[in-house]
């Protein structure tokens, strides 16, 4: 039977990154489930920023938000937002 470890005080929360709180919050939840529950939410978020691409709103920082959220559980996803950073840096080191 799996063990369900507490959660972090207020000072660990704040010496933990945002990737690691998330993943001891969600620790907790099956594998299977967990997986379904990051791809059904980044999912949804990645396809609406693409959706913004052609109609009005914040299509740039929806994007890599969706795959932040997909990169929790999936490896593809990390690496297309590190090309992604990769990409949005040099775009702002052309542009001046």
């Amino acid at each position: 039977m799996a063990r369900i470890r507490p959660l972090p005080t207020l000072r660990e929360s704040f010496d933990m990154n945002r990737r690691e709180k998330l993943k001891q919050i969600f620790g907790t939840l099956p594998t299977p489930v967990r997986k379904v529950i990051v791809l059904v939410f980044g999912g949804t978020v990645l396809i609406i920023g693409v959706a913004m691409i052609f109609l009005p709103g914040p299509a740039m920082l929806i994007i890599p938000l969706g795959l932040t959220i997909l990169s929790l559980e999936f490896i593809w996803a990390r690496v297309l937002l590190k090309k992604t950073k990769a990409m949005a840096h040099n775009a702002a080191l052309k542009a001046g």
